[in-house]
């Protein structure tokens, strides 16, 4: 049995459609989590129907207490051999469970990886190209995407592992243990989730909180990779671009977050070819003047919102 975990705040205008999605699923034996994580809209009333309509559906309902709580009240409430999260404002292809799980049994894996379509505001490029098959660690790690939703997992991989609750961006700072505790990784490449992106959500506020949150989780990210033989090389070019989006992003303070990110921009010296261009840009701004960096990204984040409005 799979266990579909779906994390549920706020998104009545959508909610329907996903849970559609999961109940339509041409595999049949699955149970499907609702966590109302203290939803002040129409979502609550809409899981209690969805559970009168289907037996395979059940409901908690919670407090506010984020996603991260609400994702690991669901790990932990889960009977099913095999876990998937959906977004409750997004939806799954019908075969979103059929095929992941026929992957696993057939080749004995304990993580399958998947492909995503986006769909929404705005409509980003495709992602890139990713390799198929049987993936080690590191290349998963690389080409599997961070967040939860593009994958299924075999319930044993969550022993001892569990989202930081109250954060934002938890996936990016559990994934990849996640994928590290697994024996045997797949990859597929078939997009059977589709995301929807919001102007809204959570991830895209422009604030210190999620600035905060996300580059730490980078940096557990990064010390977790380093510490269990992920290439260091690879490891530091990442989170050098990502300290200098960081310190792009954050006006300058004398914070032990700000400090570490000045630090391993100042320590870490990878080839500056090999960065993305937006780092290249901006490790150019830094070395001209360290508060100017910030004094351009805000100025360039007004006019965009200017425009869009």
């Amino acid at each position: 049995m799979i266990s579909v975990i779906v994390p549920v705040y706020n998104v009545e205008p959508y909610l329907r459609e996903c849970l559609d999605s999961i109940i339509l699923q041409t595999y049949r034996e699955l149970e499907i989590i609702l966590i109302d994580d203290g939803a002040a809209d129409g979502s609550p009333q809409i899981c209690e129907e969805y559970r009168e309509k289907d037996e395979r559906v059940r409901v908690f309902h919670t407090e506010n207490r984020g996603v991260a709580a609400a994702r690991n009240l669901g790990v932990d409430s889960a009977r099913g051999e095999w876990i998937m999260f959906v977004d409750a404002d997004d939806f799954v292809s019908p075969d979103f469970c059929a095929i992941p799980l026929q992957t696993a049994l057939e080749q004995d894996a304990d993580l399958v990886i998947f492909e995503h379509k986006r769909v929404g505001w705005p409509i980003p490029p495709k992602e890139k190209e990713r390799p198929s098959g049987v993936l080690a660690w590191p290349e998963a790690v690389e080409h599997g995407y961070p967040a939860p939703w593009n994958k299924l997992y075999r319930r044993e991989l969550f022993r001892g592992i569990r989202y930081p609750e109250g954060r934002v961006y938890e996936d990016v700072a559990t994934t990849h243990r996640l994928v590290y505790a697994a024996n045997r990784i797949v990859r597929i490449d078939l997009p059977l989730y589709y995301y929807r992106y919001r102007k809204d959500s959570i991830s895209r506020r422009n604030d210190e909180r999620v600035f905060n949150d996300l580059y730490m989780a980078h940096l557990e990210r990064y010390q977790f990779l380093v510490d269990h033989g992920y290439p260091r090389e690879k490891a530091e070019r990442v989170i050098f671009s990502k300290s200098l989006d960081y310190l792009e992003r954050t006006a300058p303070a004398d914070t032990p977050l700000y400090r570490r990110a000045e630090e391993m921009v100042a320590t870490l010296s990878p080839d500056t070819d090999e960065l993305p261009v937006h780092a290249r840009n901006c490790l150019k701004i830094w070395n001209t003047s360290h508060a100017l960096l910030n004094t351009v990204y805000r100025l360039r984040h007004t006019e965009r919102k200017e425009i869009q409005e």
